[in-house]
């Protein structure tokens, strides 16, 4: 089932960044331990090296975005190929290539976006412990090095890496990546089922919902342009862990 599909190509990406914030707070953990508080530079280097994996990161997972929206794609266009002519083609058309590009744009602004966001975080705690055990050590009349070892004996050297939404709620860096994953990826998926179902000379589509096994038409819209649209009920049915996906209207079948 297409949605399974979905859920697991995101699952893997979280997994992935999931890795990458591990190491992270390996470099946080490393800069306490080893004297961050030492001299300022010692922040500068360690949020140098994080940077230095993102770079690598997201090269490797610009790869992953192109290959998992291409085989999506391919797979909604086949879906309703073969429901229509019981063959399907190879390639996907210029037109459904062009927006898929878009979506990829899209994916890895996304991704760009929460990298800085956590290498800011991984900052900002530094910043903080570095204050806080300065602090300490003024205030008590020790050496930065007892005060840092206080410091480690009372705090956890967890980073919470995170997304703020416009509420000012917090979700997990890694839940934020499998959302925006298996949302990019729903959406190639129901733009490539337009696509191919216009090219066909068919102006309706069939929202489908998987259901008790079952695969089961909860609603029809429209290609050309009568209401409702695609756009009218892509919030109500197509959230980040949607079971439903756009499919040949029934009647067509």
């Amino acid at each position: 089932m297409i949605s399974n599909i979905l859920s697991e190509r995101a699952e893997a990406a979280a997994a992935r960044y999931e890795r990458l914030l591990a190491s992270y707070q390996v470099l946080y953990s490393r800069a306490l331990s080893g004297g961050v508080f030492e001299y300022v530079g010692r922040i500068a280097e360690t949020v140098a090296e994080a940077e230095r994996k993102a770079r690598i990161f997201l090269e490797e997972e610009k790869d992953w975005i192109a290959k998992d929206l291409y085989e999506i794609a391919s797979e909604a266009q086949g879906r309703v190929q073969r429901k229509l002519t019981q063959k399907d083609t190879e390639e996907l058309t210029d037109a459904a290539l062009e927006h898929l590009k878009l979506t990829q744009s899209f994916l890895t602004d996304e991704l760009v976006a929460q990298l800085q966001r956590d290498i800011a975080t991984l900052r900002r705690e530094l910043q903080k412990a570095t204050l806080d055990v300065r602090m300490m050590a003024r205030a008590n009349g020790i050496s930065e090095s007892e005060a840092a070892w206080r410091y480690r004996m009372d705090h956890d050297d967890l980073v919470l890496f995170h997304f703020l939404d416009r509420r000012s709620r917090k979700m997990p860096s890694r839940s934020f990546i499998r959302t925006i994953w298996r949302m990019s990826l729903l959406s190639a998926y129901n733009e490539t089922v337009l696509f191919t179902l216009v090219d066909h000379g068919i102006d309706r589509a069939g929202v489908v919902r998987f259901e008790d096994g079952v695969e089961k038409q909860v609603d029809v819209i429209s290609l050309s342009g009568d209401a409702p649209g695609y756009a009218a009920v892509r919030d109500t049915y197509f959230h980040p862990n949607a079971n439903a996906y756009l499919d040949l209207e029934a009647v067509d079948v």
